[in-house]
Order: C-alpha cells, then sequence, then structure tokens
C-alpha cells in the first residue's frame, strides 16, 4: 500500500511540473486572420505573425509594457488589473505548494492537507480570472473572439485538481490516524 505522505510527495512533483507548464504556455487566445494572433500568458501577449507564410514574426509584451498589444481596453481597466494579478495569485499556489511539502516532509498531514487545499484554491481562482476578464480586459482583443482554453490553463486547471485530491487524500490520512 502506498503511504498517504509519499502519495503526496509525488503529486506536488507532478503539480509543480503543471504549474511550470502554465507558466510558459498560453491560457488564452484570439486570432485576427489565420496568418495573425494573439496568445495571453501569465506574463503578457504574444502577438504572432506570418504563420501561413513560415516565416513567423513574434512579439511579446509584459502587463507593465507600454506597448498597444498589452495596453488596457477602454472601459476594461477592472478586468485589466484583475488579468495582471493572475500570475500573482498562482504564485500564491506555489508558495503554499512548497509550504506543503515541507510539511509533509515533516510528518504534519494535518497542515500539509491544508496547504495543499490552499494551493489547489488559488491555482482555481487564478483560472478564474483569466476566463472571467481575459476577453474585456486588452484593447487589441476587444474586437476579436478570445478563446480561454490555451494549454497553460489547461495544465492549471489539472493542478489544481491534483492538489484538491492531495488535500483530501492526507485529510482523509489524519482522521484515520
Amino acid at each position: 500500500m502506498i503511504r498517504p505522505l509519499s502519495l503526496s510527495l509525488a503529486a506536488a512533483a507532478i503539480i509543480a511540473l503543471l504549474l511550470g507548464w502554465s507558466a510558459m504556455a498560453p491560457w488564452a487566445a484570439a486570432f485576427r486572420t489565420p496568418d495573425e494572433r494573439y496568445e495571453i500568458g501569465l506574463f503578457g501577449v504574444r502577438h504572432i505573425t506570418g504563420v501561413a507564410t513560415g516565416h513567423s514574426v513574434e512579439q511579446h509584451c509584459g502587463w507593465g509594457d507600454r506597448d498597444p498589444a498589452c495596453a488596457a481596453a477602454p472601459g476594461g481597466e477592472r478586468a485589466y488589473a484583475m488579468l495582471r494579478r493572475a500570475q500573482w495569485v498562482v504564485g500564491g499556489g506555489a508558495v503554499a505548494l512548497v509550504a506543503a511539502v515541507v510539511a509533509v516532509v515533516r510528518r504534519k498531514s494535518g497542515g500539509a492537507a491544508a496547504l495543499f487545499g490552499t494551493s489547489a484554491l488559488l491555482i482555481a481562482v487564478a483560472v478564474l480570472i483569466v476566463r472571467n476578464n481575459v476577453g474585456d480586459a486588452i484593447a487589441v482583443l476587444s474586437a476579436l473572439q478570445t478563446s480561454a482554453n490555451g494549454s497553460g490553463i489547461v495544465a492549471a486547471e489539472v493542478a489544481a485538481c491534483v492538489s484538491a485530491v492531495s488535500a483530501l487524500v492526507l485529510a482523509r490520512a489524519t482522521r484515520g490516524a
């Protein structure tokens, strides 16, 4: 039988990989033409052109840059501010995950369960922030259909689920101990 503490360490490794993936991959995308697209991630927007010709050009701007690709939409300042905060919410989930691993190593399964649950909650909140605000936040995307189903957001959703299951397993192990 696999012990809950060992299982939770394996789950933490999987969650860390998923969070790394979600930090690098796009969370949402919008297409102006088949040859031009915008990818929205935790750290800004990538504008990609020339995909169909095989000579793609990629421009990246961060949330603090003055680039028009990352500018807030008129009337979308609140949504833009929320979108900018998503990276910090995911970061909070990552910090809770590290604290959960420390609690597991110290054999504090009750505390680890609460921290895994906190990590799951924060990551899920970041997913909701992006899904609810990406379409209204960025000026260049206001006239485009934006889809929040990139591999980064899917990785974050899976990380939240694995973290929640880890919290439940550890909570049950604590009750049974």
